[in-house]
Formats: C-alpha cells, structure tokens, sequence
C-alpha cells in the first residue's frame, strides 16, 4: 500500500519485514548536537499511519551507555500499540528476556509495560550502563556481584524517553551470588555512631567493626523488592557475608528520603576488652539493632528497640512450636498437627553470659552490666536398679483419637 500512502494524508502502510543489522546506535539515531543526553531535547514518536511485523536480528545495539548484542525479537506496531514479544539480548555478562507493551496514553507521554527475566547479570556493569540509575546512594564502584531477577514493571514515560518516576510500580524478585559491598560510605558511618555511643562503645572494638564495615561480600542474598509511589521497599533480610552476619530492612524514597534497620550479630560486634567472652542469649536477643534515618546526603543512626522487640517475639513463637514438638516427640500430644514439626535441642556454649541493656537512654544510677554463671540443672535421682524413673502422663493431657 506504499503508493496509496505516499499520495495521501489519510491511506495508511502495511509492513511485514525483517531487519538484519550489524549496528544500531540509537543514540545519534535521536539526538544531535543541539540535542545531548544532558537536556533530552528530542522527541520520540510512533508513526501514526504505519503498521507493521518486524523480526530483527540486530548484532550490537548502543543508547548512551547501554550496550546489547544479539538482539533478537518480534515487534508489532498496530493501531498505535507497539509491542516487542519476545525480545533477548545479552548485556553486562549476562541475558536478558522480556515481553513490551508501550501505547500512547496522551500528547506527552505512552504507557510502559514490561515482564523480564535477567539471567547471571553482572550488577557492576549492569549500574554502569544505566548510569546508576540517576542516584547516589548506591554506585558501580561500590557493587559486586551475579544477578538473576526477575522483573514485573509499569511506568509512564515521556517522548524523550524519560520515565516518570512518581508513577513506576515494580516487583523485583532478586537473587545475588558471589556479591560484594565495597567501601559504601553509609556503612563506614555505623562504626563512628558506636564509636561516640558512651553505652555501647566500652564492649565494641571499634576498629575492628570499622575494618570489617569496608568490604562485605557474600556467597547469595534473595528477596523480593517493590517499587510504588516514589518508595523503594526491601524486606527484612539476612546476609551471611564472610567479615559478619547482617540482617537488614528498610525504605528508600526517590528524593534520598531513608528509613533502614540494620542488625549486627552480637559475636560480629561486640569484643570485651579485658577479657573474652562467649556470646549466649539471655532474653534480650542475639543482635544488635540500629535504625538509619533521614537522607542519604545526612543519615541519623540509633538503636533501634522496635525491631528488637519484633525480632524477639518472632523468636518466642518459634519456641512456642520448639516446645510443642517436643511434647509431640515425648508424650505423643499434637499428633494430628501436622505444623508441629520435630523438636531438635538447641546447643549451648559453655561460659559465661553477657547482659547489655541496648539503650540511648540508660538512668546513670542503674547498676554496670555483671556477668551471669551458667548454673547446671541437678538430674533427678536414680532409683535403684539403675533405670531413670518415668513420669506417668495425666489422662488430661493425652490427646484424644
């Protein structure tokens, strides 16, 4: 229909093609001097007249610093809805898979969505080519690490490809191996706010926990990350690095706004000057809670009892489960439960036991931490005959068939 569409305003083309091509650079494809990557001042329209099917078979393609080879997919463009299914490409070590859908919602912008599968990316390089996605807080120099994600996402976006950030909603379920932490400046704050911490400070080698602040690296870190209304959520999640054991929570705005909770285990941390000690749980919890407020550019660190207390409860309902399954294993109760699992005892360290009340505010007049000797539990006597007597069940307590 190509004659009809060049002689009329109104005919419409019809395309059903496929491209090879070594290179596209979309970069100088939409922008020139006049129009830099700094001001965005171009357009980007989907041509109102044409349809079409296109296979493409792209060998290298560039937009700014992004770079992808092997591009290959099926784009349609019908009735103003353009939709690329499926497209795979490799980029920064790894590959990427993905369904696009993007349609015109006004004069100004289109509506963006996108369900992709990231396989073995290299997140350094991953930050670098999206220049750290125009933040901060976290950069290429500081990220180590082989990701695979999987990525749901909708978001608006303008037509100088501008995404608008105060409508992105997006899950990411994320999973990192052999991932590192190097250096991040946030992190070397923890050990100056212990550090001036007069209650916390005296059982802290603060040297210690500052070295091993600069570089965390661990062998897998998974979760589930959303994105809605400008606010980055991550769950509470444990980090079994190779310097110390880290459980982390926390928001993060777009505007640098940041609300984290971050736990230490207590043997990571804490280091008696005068003596050693062996680290036992007294009641007040194995970890040591600290709460990262404010911005990014001013964080503001302090203990954080909220989660302690979260994080402590959890603890008692599963010693609640604990205790069940040992009256299931020793007196046949909650046979029919099939939630009460099997007891394990749990084994204790020999030593001592160290009690520190984890307070900003601590009365001056309440007595210096003291250490607690373990006292050992007197077996009950042994009848004669050698064989420990056994406690008759009460009819009460026997389950009912």
């Amino acid at each position: 229909n190509i004659l009809p569409f060049l002689s009329s305003a109104t005919e419409r083309l019809y395309l059903d093609a496929k491209m090879q091509c070594a290179l596209i650079d979309f970069t100088n494809l939409v922008e020139t001097e006049n129009s830099t990557s700094k001001n965005n001042a171009y357009k980007f329209e989907l041509p109102e007249r044409i349809e079409f099917k296109l296979r493409t078979d792209i060998k290298k393609f560039v937009f700014r610093k992004f770079e992808a080879t092997d591009v290959k997919g099926v784009a349609l463009l019908s009735n103003g809805k353009f939709t690329i299914d499926p497209v795979s490409f490799h980029t920064a070590d790894g590959k990427f898979t993905a369904q696009f859908v993007m349609e015109r919602a006004s004069e100004d912008r289109y509506r963006m969505n996108c369900l992709a599968n990231l396989e073995a990316i290299n997140i350094q390089k991953l930050f670098t080519e999206f220049e750290n996605f125009g933040q901060s807080f976290i950069q290429d120099k500081h990220l180590k690490g082989i990701a695979t994600a999987t990525v749901q996402l909708r978001a608006p976006i303008t037509t100088s490809l501008e995404v608008l950030t105060d409508k992105v909603e997006s899950i990411i379920d994320i999973s990192i191996v052999n991932g590192e932490l190097n250096n991040l400046e946030t992190l070397q704050e923890i050990p100056i706010y212990i550090k001036g911490n007069k209650w916390v400070a005296p059982f802290v080698n603060e040297d210690r926990f500052a070295e091993k602040m600069k570089n965390i690296s661990f062998s897998k870190l998974e979760n589930v990350i959303e994105i809605k209304d400008r606010l980055i959520t991550i769950p509470l999640m444990d980090i079994r690095s190779s310097a110390m054991d880290i459980s982390a929570r926390g928001k993060h705005t777009f505007d640098s706004g940041i609300d984290y909770a971050i736990g230490f285990n207590l043997r990571d941390v804490l280091v008696r000057k005068e003596k050693e000690w062996t680290e036992a749980d007294d009641g007040l919890g194995k970890k040591l809670y600290l709460s990262m407020k404010g911005t990014t550019e001013n964080p503001i660190f302090a203990m954080d009892k909220e989660l302690a207390k979260t994080v402590r409860q959890d603890e008692m309902e599963v010693e609640k489960q604990n205790v069940k399954a040992l009256l299931k294993q020793e007196l046949g109760l909650f046979k029919k439960n099939s939630s009460v699992g099997t007891y394990q005892e749990e084994k204790q360290e020999k030593g001592s036991v160290t009690s520190i009340q984890w307070d900003d505010e601590v009365d001056p007049k309440s007595p210096a931490p003291v250490e607690k000797k373990k006292i050992e539990e007197k077996e009950a006597p042994v009848e004669e005959g050698g064989e420990q007597p056994k406690k008759k069940v009460p009819k009460w307590l026997k389950e009912k068939d």
